[in-house]
């Protein structure tokens, strides 16, 4: 995966021998992107042009080209250290199909998707024409703590944040980069806070009326979830060090989080766990006994770990460890 792309990359397989086209298509997004198995969907891959860029932190590729499949393994995981981003396809014309977690969703000209990249995912690319955009994972959660929540799952245009955003992000990555380098980072703050806002509007605008939520309410809600996100690995967290740290009392805490069907102790649960599966699967947690990582990620008692893992997970942290080695090796 390359750091950086001072420069713009462009591949035109018009200009690659016939039998080649297919591997160089495919190591090209592999190696600015992360690591990809890609599939032919036709009888005959032979058309082909991209063209990347970085703007900022956000890497923007634009590809055009005969229908491909796209899988990022459980294996490749374990590969990419450093490879945490999240994914938005932008289809110029026609539509993508895209599964993570169980769920599916089809991507138009008027859908926001966002997929991560640090879990397994399948992505149809039937449309000749589309962005590709990665964004860094961290970037993303300090302005949406529960993005995961959102993985392929599609947000419509007829919300009104939505369809700034997507009204907005084609010329941004169509034309950001004739921009000098203060101008580029603008832009790409600016394209960051409407993808949150995007991200975050569809929510509170179906939760107000149901369940009577004040904005006041949710910018709490999003300060929790940023505070929890900065602090899971303190195993002293509780309600009541929340609330303090925050100004808020413990029973509107809890108030703000049960409207949404959670508590803090399965918020933390779940960011403990899936920081803990981060560890285990990627090279540079490996070589650490599984009770060290317990600890790293705010568990006080390796035992209870393994319970919660497995709970989680279906298998235990050695079984899931053992299972992303050989994959990766396979």
């Amino acid at each position: 995966m390359r750091e950086r792309l001072d420069e713009a990359l462009r591949l035109d397989l018009s200009e690659v021998p016939a039998h080649r086209r297919f591997r160089a298509w495919s190591d090209a997004f592999s190696h600015a992107f992360y690591d990809l198995d890609a599939e032919e969907m036709g009888p005959v891959f032979a058309r082909g042009r991209l063209e990347m860029r970085d703007v900022g932190p956000i890497r923007l590729a634009r590809a055009q080209s005969d229908p491909v499949r796209w899988r990022r393994r459980r294996g490749q995981l374990a590969t990419s250290p450093g490879g945490d981003f999240y994914f938005l396809p932008l289809p110029v014309t026609g539509q993508v199909r895209i599964s993570q977690r169980d769920r599916a969703v089809e991507v138009t000209t008027g859908t926001l998707a966002v997929i991560s990249a640090i879990e397994a995912y399948d992505h149809h690319q039937g449309s000749p024409d589309m962005w590709s955009i990665r964004v860094p994972g961290a970037l993303l959660r300090e302005r949406v703590p529960d993005v995961d929540d959102l993985t392929a799952t599609g947000l419509g245009a007829r919300h009104g944040a939505v369809r700034l955003f997507l009204d907005w992000a084609i010329p941004f990555a169509r034309d950001a980069g004739r921009l000098d380098a203060p101008g580029r980072a603008v832009a790409a703050r600016v394209f960051m806070d409407l993808l949150a806002l995007a991200l975050s509007a569809p929510r509170a605008v179906a939760a107000e009326p149901a369940r009577g939520e004040t904005s006041v309410r949710i910018a709490h809600r999003q300060r929790v979830l940023r505070f929890i996100d900065a602090h899971f690995t303190d195993p002293e967290l509780s309600l009541a060090a929340v609330s303090a740290r925050l100004g808020i009392s413990e029973r509107y805490l809890q108030r703000i989080l049960t409207e949404r069907g959670a508590s803090l102790t399965t918020l933390l649960r779940a960011r403990r766990i899936d920081e803990a599966k981060k560890l285990l699967a990627f090279p540079s947690g490996r070589g650490q006994p599984i009770s060290a990582i317990a600890y790293s990620v705010g568990f006080a008692d390796p035992a209870h770990f393994s319970r919660t893992f497995r709970d989680a997970v279906g298998e235990s942290p050695k079984a899931f460890r053992d299972r992303a080695r050989a994959e990766a090796a396979g």
